[in-house]
């Protein structure tokens, strides 16, 4: 099975997004963690945020369809895709990412020196200008931006974007 990974544009109060860089990465990525079993990607999500940054979140429940009345909506990803790679040791990987919006709920943020090296909040902007090449890989601004469109509905993101 191939291993699957939550991750989220987690935006705070000014609209911009959390990104991360781990001890052992040297480029900005989305906080996110390996799924693990027992938990829906919801609950998984939610908890390793809290657990990583002290943040409460919510993953925008108006990306979500309507769905008849026994059936429990459940807020769609934004994106879903296979990362091929290769490990410290150049074994061919792969895992699966899932990426949902989310919001901050309650803010008392502190990081995990444990699992985060560095943490900022960028723009909107500051991402979709990001260099693939040191910065961010390139599925992190290319997601944004094919994605920017279902923010439109939440609030006008053009007063958000510098």
């Amino acid at each position: 099975m191939i291993p699957q990974v939550i991750r989220g544009y987690v935006f705070n109060e000014d609209w911009k997004i959390l990104l991360v860089k781990h001890t052992a990465e040297g480029r900005w990525v989305l906080p996110g963690w390996h799924l693990e079993s027992g938990e829906t990607l919801y609950q998984w999500f939610e908890r390793e945020i809290k657990e990583e940054t002290w943040l409460d979140i919510e993953i925008f429940w108006e990306l979500t369809w309507e769905l008849e009345e026994n059936i429990s909506p459940l807020p769609l990803p934004v994106s879903i895709y296979q990362v091929d790679y290769v490990s410290k040791k150049w074994w061919p990987k792969q895992k699966l990412e899932y990426i949902f919006f989310a919001d901050v709920v309650w803010w008392n943020f502190k990081i995990q020196d444990e699992e985060v090296f560095v943490h900022n909040w960028f723009s909107v902007d500051e991402i979709l200008n990001m260099s693939i090449e040191s910065d961010t890989y390139p599925q992190i601004p290319s997601t944004l931006e094919k994605n920017l469109y279902l923010l439109w509905d939440l609030e006008p993101l053009d007063e958000h974007m510098n």
